[in-house]
């Protein structure tokens, strides 16, 4: 029986689809693995986590999660999906953070990245939210890895987004001289995103009640993530089991 991806993706938890990441798989997979081969409180180690699938569902599950990786993003994400704070802490840090909000100086900002961002509202924002989030606290990692699956999207037909860039993919990146001479062809428009309320939306939908049993985080509980070399560890420990078998 073939299941659609729609399907996939759909009846699990929307913290999954926090951001697009590429080779990433459909949450079903990790768990047919984990209800198979493991119990609650178990341990459940993917040494190339990336976007943290594994390691989610697993914390969803009842297990203690385990996620590595060397990619600076794919840390964020799983350390804020092994790690989730309370939804209130996390609207009242943002809160905070908008209360206090100062446009920032943006003269400095490369042009490569100025032209996909609109520079009245929303870069300002950006560079402000990079400068005063601080990723070692859990609720500023959240926000920030949040904040990684909104920066970049396709548009709707009518011209909105929930993305704060121009239209352009989300899960591969092109060099700057051809994506600016992709803008100059097509006529695309930055868009005036309140980075913000898109936050605050986005972080509303992640949250949602769950509607189907893979939604559910009742059994939620911490893991962790590291982002070692997965590789070179793993050469460690063949050279220490070599030599203990040798003995």
């Amino acid at each position: 029986m073939q299941v659609s991806r729609v399907k996939l993706y759909r009846e699990f938890s929307k913290i999954h689809s926090m951001a697009s990441y590429l080779a990433m798989f459909p949450p079903v997979l990790p768990h047919s693995f984990i209800t198979r081969y493991s119990q609650e409180n178990d341990l459940v180690y993917d040494p190339f986590a990336g976007r943290g699938t594994a390691p989610f569902e697993a914390c969803r599950m009842g297990r203690i999660g385990i996620g590595n990786d060397l990619s600076p993003l794919a840390f964020c994400l799983i350390k804020a999906k092994t790690n989730i704070p309370k939804i209130s802490k996390i609207k009242k840090r943002l809160n905070d953070l908008a209360r206090h909000y100062q446009p920032p100086d943006i003269a400095g900002v490369d042009m490569d990245i100025r032209m996909l961002f609109d520079e009245n509202l929303t870069l300002p924002q950006l560079v402000y939210l990079k400068q005063g989030l601080k990723l070692s606290r859990p609720v500023d990692n959240f926000i920030m890895a949040t904040l990684a699956g909104i920066m970049h999207g396709k548009h709707r037909k009518d011209g909105t987004s929930m993305y704060c860039s121009i239209d352009m993919p989300n899960t591969f990146s092109m060099s700057a001289n051809y994506i600016r001479g992709f803008v100059a062809k097509h006529g695309l428009k930055k868009l005036r995103q309140d980075v913000f309320q898109s936050l605050e939306y986005r972080i509303d939908s992640l949250f949602a009640p769950s509607k189907y049993p893979q939604q559910d985080m009742s059994r939620y509980q911490r893991g962790y993530c590291f982002n070692a070399d997965a590789i070179k560890c793993s050469q460690k420990v063949v050279k220490n089991m070599a030599k203990t078998l040798s003995l």
